[in-house]
């Protein structure tokens, strides 16, 4: 298979980025993690490849703007305006711009 479904993807890294690891579906689930913050996407370049493994004059991206961004620890997931949903690590993605919910200037803390 190509492409994983962004569901499983999303439960994979979630697992990976838990401090206790899960054993099951049901686990992750009960473990949730949280956005560090989370907006208004203004826009954001996905990467084709990973930054700065390569040079930048190799690097190819494609804009999405409008919808909303959920970051996370190792990762962010953007939901363009047309309801399709991208996750990128965080290595995968530049200029990132977004409006946050909280109002907050900088990333806020969570409890572990």
């Amino acid at each position: 298979m190509k492409y994983l479904p962004l569901t499983l993807m999303t439960v994979i890294l979630l697992s990976a980025c838990n401090k206790q690891k899960p054993t099951s579906v049901s686990d992750l689930r009960s473990q949730p993690t949280l956005p560090i913050q989370e907006g208004e996407l203004i826009s954001v370049d996905l990467l084709n490849q990973p930054y700065p493994e390569y040079s930048p004059s190799s690097l190819g991206w494609s804009t999405f703007k409008g919808g909303t961004v959920k970051i996370y620890d190792d990762f962010i997931i953007t939901t363009t305006n047309d309801g399709v949903s991208r996750l990128a690590l965080h290595n995968w993605y530049k200029d990132l711009k977004f409006k946050s919910i909280s109002g907050e200037s900088t990333p806020s803390t969570r409890p572990d």
